[in-house]
């Protein structure tokens, strides 16, 4: 028998558990055979979508076929697979939840519109989300996705979780410290770490700050140069027993 036909009949009607070396080795027309096979299961879909060789062929007949599309973890592999036409991702996407599209929206693989739909997707859910689910957000969140939790969520818990986001930028903390209300535990947090709180601009943006405590804004004043010391004492921002500090630590006289 030739290896085609044989490859083909294997697909078709070998065991589950030998199902993954065909796949493997498959072609577009050995992945669609796998799909027909009475002892794939839905692990076996996700790694079909997972494969290299995986065609928008491929995808269209898993989301064609109900024995597959009805599961969660078939529809979020369909989603992330590269080879995914982009009216049936557009369509599947809307079923998917908030941490699903958080990775999708991380997924450089997949179709940028697709990518930008995750984020508007988050953002209409954000409201609805309970706080542990906004905190956990805030740690994986996309670059998009940020700019938007810092421009709109003020709770404690959700910008401290922001501070442990990879992606996480000095524009973002600059921005953020330009809002007159913030939590102290955000503030005191971002004081206590060493790659922002030794940023010259978020330094300083911690001394103008209202709510930044006395204790905190003594740390950083001995790291400011003089330079930075001066341009604080001629800036209205902070508070009068900041500017206190700052004169006494450069015996500035009044």
């Amino acid at each position: 028998m030739p290896e085609r036909e044989l490859l083909l009949r294997m697909a078709r009607t070998a065991p589950a558990e030998k199902l993954w070396v065909v796949i493997q080795q498959a072609t577009e027309e050995v992945l669609l055979a796998v799909l027909e096979n009475p002892a794939c299961e839905p692990f076996h879909v996700i790694a079909i979508l997972r494969s290299p060789r995986v065609t928008p062929a491929v995808t269209e007949w898993v989301y064609a076929d109900s024995r597959w599309i009805r599961h969660y973890r078939v529809k979020v592999a369909l989603v992330h697979c590269r080879a995914t036409p982009y009216p049936i991702s557009s369509q599947v996407i809307y079923e998917l939840f908030w941490y699903d599209l958080a990775q999708v929206a991380l997924n450089p693989r997949v179709d940028p519109r697709i990518r930008q739909m995750a984020e508007r997707l988050i953002i209409q859910k954000l409201e609805e989300m309970a706080v542990g689910e906004k905190m956990a957000l805030a740690k994986i969140a996309s670059r998009n996705l940020i700019l938007h939790i810092r421009n709109t969520r003020r709770e404690a818990g959700v910008l401290l979780n922001l501070l442990r986001n990879p992606r996480l930028v000095e524009e973002d903390l600059l921005a953020l410290l330009q809002a007159p209300q913030l939590p102290v535990e955000f503030i005191r947090a971002l004081a206590a770490l060493p790659p922002w709180c030794n940023r010259p601009a978020v330094r300083m943006a911690l001394l103008r700050h209202p709510h930044t405590p006395v204790h905190v804004a003594a740390r950083l004043i001995p790291r400011l140069q003089p330079s930075e010391v001066l341009q604080l004492l001629q800036d209205s921002a902070p508070r009068p027993i900041v500017r206190r500090l700052l004169r006494e630590w450069r015996r500035i006289p009044t």
